[in-house]
C-alpha cells in the first residue's frame, strides 16, 4: 500500500482549484507535493515557511529531491522567474498541463516537456508544431465533465426589491474592478433596477450607484458572500485566454443561475446545466443588456453560448497520468 513515488506540482497561485482536483484523483497512490509562487519566493505544501532567497530555494529543491519526487507537473506554465529557476534546478521529467492560451507561448518549457496535457482540441494542433516530440494528450481535466444532479434555484425579485447580481472572479482585482465598473456605469446610465455585488475590494475611486463592494472573498468564502447578498444571479468573470477554471465548478455548485463572461471555453463546464449563459468576451453594454433581459424575463430564457467540450470524463486521471511509475519499479 506504500506509494511508489511522489509527484510534484509546480503552479501559479490561481491554479489551486485545479491542483486540488488532480490531487484528489491520484492520492493516496502517490505522495503529492505542491510548490507555489508567492510575492516573496515560493512555498512547499509540506513546509510552513517561505523560501525567499536563492539559497533558501536551493534548500527547497534538495528537500523535494530527497523526499523522492520523481516527476513535475507544471499546472499552467510558471509566470515567475522564481518558479522557472526552481523547475530548472529540480531537472526532473516534466509534464505541462495547459490551462490557458498563454501557456503555449512558453516554447522553452514546452520543448522540455515529456508530456503535454491539453483540454482543448484546437491547441493540440498548435502544440504539434511547437513541441513535436512531446507526448500530447487531449483529456478532460478533473471535474470538467461532472454533471449537476440538483435543481437550479431560480426566483424572481419581489416587487419591493431590485435584481441582485453577485460578481465572482479569481482574476487580478484591478482587472475585475474595471470590468464591473464599466457594466455598473451602463446600469446607472439606463437606470436599470439592479445592483451588482462585487466579491472583492474596490480598486480606485468609485461613485457608481449600482455597485456594492463586499471586500475580498476567496473560493472558500463563496457561501458567505451568497449569504450576505442573497443574489438572484451569479456573474462569473473569466480570462478570455483561459481554457478551464476550476473556480467555476464552485460557483455552479451553488445552485443559482450563472452568467459567464470572458472565455467561451471556460463556460463549457456548464454544458447541460439549466439557467446558465455564456456571453464570451462581451462588451459592458452587451453584458448589461443581457442582465436586464434576464431580469425582465425572470431568467426564463434558454441557455445560450455553452459549447460542448466533446469529451467524457476520461480515465487519464488517475490511470494513464501515473503510467510513468512503471519505469521506476
Amino acid at each position: 500500500d506504500t506509494p511508489l513515488n511522489q509527484a510534484a506540482i509546480s503552479a501559479k497561485c490561481s491554479d489551486d482549484g485545479q491542483i486540488r482536483h488532480i490531487g484528489r484523483s491520484i492520492t493516496p497512490r502517490v505522495n503529492f507535493f505542491v510548490a507555489r509562487p508567492t510575492p516573496e519566493g515560493l512555498t512547499l505544501s509540506d513546509q510552513s515557511r517561505i523560501f525567499d532567497t536563492a539559497e533558501d530555494r536551493r534548500i527547497a529543491g534538495f528537500h523535494v529531491l530527497e523526499s523522492g519526487v520523481k516527476r513535475i507537473d507544471c499546472v499552467g506554465t510558471p509566470q515567475s522567474a522564481t518558479m522557472e529557476a526552481f523547475v530548472e534546478f529540480l531537472d526532473l521529467p516534466l509534464d505541462v498541463t495547459i490551462l490557458s492560451q498563454r501557456d503555449i507561448k512558453r516554447h522553452d518549457l514546452l520543448k522540455r516537456a515529456q508530456r503535454l496535457i491539453v483540454a482543448d482540441a484546437e491547441l493540440m494542433n498548435a502544440l504539434s508544431h511547437i513541441s513535436p516530440r512531446a507526448d500530447a494528450r487531449l483529456v478532460s481535466l478533473p471535474g470538467e465533465c461532472a454533471r449537476f444532479a440538483f435543481k437550479v434555484w431560480k426566483r424572481r425579485p419581489r416587487r419591493d426589491e431590485g435584481f441582485r447580481v453577485l460578481a465572482v472572479s479569481d482574476l487580478a482585482p484591478d482587472s475585475v474592478a474595471a470590468q464591473i465598473k464599466s457594466v455598473g456605469k451602463v446600469i446607472d446610465e439606463n437606470r436599470l433596477p439592479m445592483t451588482i455585488h462585487a466579491a472583492q475590494d474596490c480598486v480606485g475611486i468609485s461613485q457608481i450607484q449600482s455597485i456594492r463592494w463586499l471586500g475580498p472573498h476567496s473560493a472558500d468564502d463563496l457561501v458567505r458572500a451568497i449569504g450576505e447578498t442573497d443574489p438572484h444571479l451569479l456573474w462569473f468573470l473569466s480570462d478570455p485566454d483561459d481554457l478551464f477554471n476550476p473556480l467555476l465548478q464552485e460557483v455552479a455548485g451553488m445552485g443559482l443561475p450563472v452568467v459567464v463572461t470572458g472565455s467561451a471555453l471556460v463556460a463549457r463546464r456548464l454544458y447541460g446545466r439549466p439557467c446558465s449563459w455564456s456571453l464570451g468576451d462581451a462588451s459592458a453594454e452587451e453584458i448589461a443588456e443581457q442582465l436586464e433581459k434576464l431580469r425582465r424575463n425572470d431568467m426564463d430564457l434558454p441557455t445560450a453560448g455553452l459549447l460542448s467540450h466533446g469529451m467524457r470524463a476520461s480515465a487519464f486521471y488517475p490511470e494513464e497520468y501515473l503510467d510513468w511509475r512503471a519505469d521506476d519499479r
